[in-house]
């Protein structure tokens, strides 16, 4: 078996953003062996891409004046 690249951070570092990715739906990961694989779920990078696109086109727009 071939291991996974070490990205050169402990794993405390990198299991608290990968668990919120997770729970946030964009990532899935599974047990192989004593390695967690961890993949992007593309159709949710396209919602969040649609989500993103529409926060962006609202910021182009001038704010109201605060009164």
């Amino acid at each position: 078996m071939i291991s996974p690249p070490d990205p050169g951070l402990a794993h405390p570092k990198l299991s608290f953003p990968l668990t919120l990715l997770k729970e946030a739906g964009l990532l899935a990961d599974q047990q192989q062996s004593r390695w967690i694989c961890h993949q992007g779920r593309p159709e949710t990078f396209d919602d969040l891409r649609g989500w993103l696109a529409a926060l962006s086109a609202d910021c182009r727009r001038s704010a109201a004046p605060c009164t």
